[in-house]
């Protein structure tokens, strides 16, 4: 199975040299990814996306939470395709996301991560052939500006910009 390709950008180089000094603060649970999981799904449903393409991201999906060292510039998790066996999403234990301050951080962090999984996913269980990352962030994008609160709201300014800088994704290819 093959992860979308992640390009080394300044701020990935960055990123991986600053919390080199941090140690892990949070641990993910199943008990989270399943209240993340919970929670893109109400809010996918809230854009008007396919219950029935919804309920199979849950359960024709492959989820797995790892204690291995993730590949480099992986933040929180990777989606696992090969066109046609079930999607392997990996979510790993030491990661940016796990370093992060404050738990406050860490679950709008991390429900950001799952709610662009949601996004590969979705356009994968809908037969549709583009689920890559310009696909995943167009979803994610549009769920988290719907999202209500502070952190929310910031998190959707904030979006363009860290796809700019993390995945080489600009404005014009959305």
């Amino acid at each position: 199975m093959k992860a979308f390709f992640r390009p080394t950008t300044r701020a990935n180089v960055f990123m991986s040299y600053v919390l080199a000094l941090l140690k892990p603060r949070h641990r993910i649970t199943h008990d989270d990814l399943q209240r993340w999981q919970e929670a893109s799904f109400a809010s996918y449903m809230q854009q008007g996306k396919d219950a029935e393409v919804l309920k199979r991201i849950i359960e024709k999906t492959d989820w797995k939470i790892s204690e291995n060292q993730p590949p480099p510039n992986v933040w929180f998790g990777e989606a696992k395709f090969d066109g046609r066996q079930t999607p392997r999403i990996i979510l790993y234990q030491d990661t940016a996301t796990t370093r992060l301050f404050t738990r406050s951080m860490f679950e709008h962090a991390s429900q950001a991560g799952i709610d662009h999984v949601f996004g590969h996913l979705y356009a994968f269980h809908s037969g549709n052939p583009d689920y890559g990352e310009e696909m995943a962030y167009r979803l994610q994008y549009a769920v988290a500006k719907k999202r209500s609160g502070f952190y929310w709201k910031l998190i959707a300014r904030g979006m363009p910009l860290f796809y700019r800088v993390h995945k080489d994704i600009s404005l014009k290819q959305i």
